[in-house]
């Protein structure tokens, strides 16, 4: 768990590549998830910012984009 927890994965979760995807409707909802996670990850600060200890490397944009590492 610790190593899930600390490691700093190039590749962030939400980054899927210009490339990916072709089709302008699977564009739109990554798109929409992105948003969605990038709303969850400013919510999830501000929580934060209260709390005595945080796991930055959980959020989001920090999270990899895949198992495979």
């Amino acid at each position: 768990m610790a190593s899930i927890g600390t490691k700093q994965d190039p590749k962030a979760f939400t980054d899927f590549g210009v490339n990916s995807f072709q089709d302008w409707r699977a564009i739109n909802v990554l798109k929409g998830l992105q948003d969605r996670l990038q709303g969850l990850e400013t919510l999830i600060e501000q929580r934060n910012k209260r709390r005595i200890e945080c796991y930055p490397a959980f959020l989001p944009s920090r999270m990899a984009n895949s198992t495979s590492g």
